[in-house]
């Protein structure tokens, strides 16, 4: 999907969801055009609906509480990746962005046990742990 043609993508993800309203992928799909264009409501009901389809989505879950987290829902959004690695405790990419959130809250200790996570399960991401480090 090219960042040019957001519209375009949403009028087809719309037309998909129309043709096939329990197809949580299209759901999923136009919840993402959509949090790309920075319509974070929007995103956050197409992928409540993919979840509600599919309550085992972990990447719906991961990418809702990215979505509640632009909005300011921090609380929210550490919910949603709880719940993305409940559902796939080798969800990276969750316990990344969940221990960025706990590390810019102050939860250093909680941090370092998401970061060290992410290593265990996605060892090319060793970044994170370099940030928990610098604080001490």
């Amino acid at each position: 999907m090219l960042q040019g043609d957001l519209d375009g993508a949403i009028a087809d993800y719309t037309r998909a969801v129309e043709l096939r309203p329990d197809d949580e992928k299209a759901r999923f799909a136009r919840g993402y055009a959509r949090q790309m264009k920075g319509d974070m409501d929007g995103a956050i009901a197409d992928y409540g609906k993919a979840i509600e389809l599919k309550p085992n989505y972990a990447g719906a879950f991961f990418s809702r509480g990215l979505a509640k987290k632009a909005k300011g829902n921090l609380a929210a959004a550490v919910a949603d990746y709880n719940k993305a690695i409940e559902l796939n405790p080798q969800f990276g990419s969750a316990r990344y962005c969940r221990g960025c959130l706990r590390y810019d809250l102050g939860e250093f200790q909680d941090a370092l046990v998401d970061f060290r996570g992410v290593i265990n399960c996605s060892p090319g991401m060793i970044s994170p742990i370099s940030r928990v480090s610098a604080s001490g």
